[in-house]
């Protein structure tokens, strides 16, 4: 079985802390290394020199697209892997997605994997194609929060769903988190709203950064209203995050019977998506409807772990709630049996955590 070559690709900026282990991390897999600076004062072209990369130059303007495509172009191996610096990704796991890629053949020109984001009160799942093939036909689009999605779209490319994860670090401090959004997505999404308001992948962009990073819910609700008369010409994953983000508004906003409407609306176009078991489960916790609850926070385990269509899950989790609500919720409807299997899984994960990180 021949496994294909990967050139991996990163565009940086200041990045000395990050660079080396994003690097080293998976350079055992990997068979090239393309680094785009975009204006580094410090060490991160010097270390990306030592590690064998080649070197790219980008002048910035603030358009991430651009500046990525300009590594594509660099490359010259069979398949690519795009990271950012503050994302890891072992390189046993690139092993494991080279022999995927090979038993599937030509079959598939895409990998979307699972991207975790470690933030201060938890943690955050969302999903990219981070793995593609070199083809002409394959590049990013959109000024920030650019994906190469749409271009393979446009000729029907196949993607390929897989449970490795990539760990994203970027978000463990939420004041970076908002000072990056605010000071430099924020800005972009601003102006290319106003340059083509009838773009509906940039206003949800705008919507979420306005809920859940500047908690501006009423700004977040205007936006998505602006799109939501056009929602018959959405494709599926966009139809589904504008509706579980206005279902979400909603809740804020106490309007039950629009926020039940719009997340049953989510529940049709993708029943595997967890968050809005978890939401829901919420709402009916907070009702002191406990029965409801649990089915919702145990479907919420059950979908746990499956790729939503959205490819984006916007308001996660942490497991650790979601077992309490789970116990509780079952000992108040005298379902005491559950309630302690529950508190045994728990803990059952607990030790295996505990193991994991003594070994490692």
């Amino acid at each position: 079985m021949k496994l294909p070559s990967i050139s991996l690709c990163l565009i940086a900026k200041n990045e000395e802390k990050n660079i080396r282990e994003c690097i080293e991390k998976v350079k055992p897999a990997i068979d090239e290394i393309i680094v785009i600076d975009t204006g580094s004062t410090d060490n991160t072209v010097k270390i990306a020199e030592e590690l064998g990369a080649i070197i790219g130059y980008y002048d910035w303007n603030d358009n991430f697209s651009e500046a990525r495509n300009a590594a594509i172009e660099k490359a010259t191996k069979e398949w690519i892997l795009f990271l950012d610096c503050d994302e890891r990704l072992d390189a046993e796991d690139l092993a494991l997605l080279k022999k995927t890629i090979a038993n599937y053949g030509e079959d598939y020109v895409a990998v979307q994997q699972p991207i975790n984001s470690v933030t201060d009160d938890g943690g955050i799942t969302s999903y990219r194609v981070t793995l593609f093939k070199r083809d002409p036909r394959i590049r990013y689009r959109g000024r920030v929060h650019e994906t190469v999605s749409d271009s393979i779209n446009e000729f029907k490319g196949k993607f390929l769903k897989v449970d490795v994860p990539v760990l994203h670090l970027g978000y463990k401090d939420k004041k970076s988190l908002i000072d990056k959004a605010i000071n430099r997505n924020y800005k972009i999404l601003k102006e290319e709203h106003e340059k083509d308001p009838n773009n509906v992948g940039i206003t949800i962009y705008l919507a979420k950064t306005e809920l859940s990073v500047l908690n501006n819910p009423q700004n977040a609700k205007k936006y998505l209203e602006e799109i939501l008369p056009r929602e018959n010409d959405m494709a599926v994953p966009q139809k589904t995050e504008m509706h579980f983000l206005l279902g979400y508004v909603n809740y804020l906003f106490k309007d039950e019977e629009k926020m039940l409407g719009h997340w049953g609306k989510v529940l049709e176009l993708d029943p595997k998506f967890p968050d809005v078991y978890w939401v829901c489960g919420r709402y009916f916790y907070d009702e002191k409807q406990f029965g409801t609850a649990l089915a919702f926070f145990e479907q919420t385990m059950r979908t746990n772990g499956h790729f939503a269509q959205s490819q984006v899950v916007n308001f996660a989790y942490r497991r650790k709630d979601l077992y309490i609500f789970l116990e509780e919720c079952a000992a108040k409807t005298g379902e005491f049996v559950k309630a302690i299997a529950w508190k045994y899984k728990e803990k059952q994960e607990e030790k295996k955590k505990n193991e994991q990180k003594v070994s490692a």
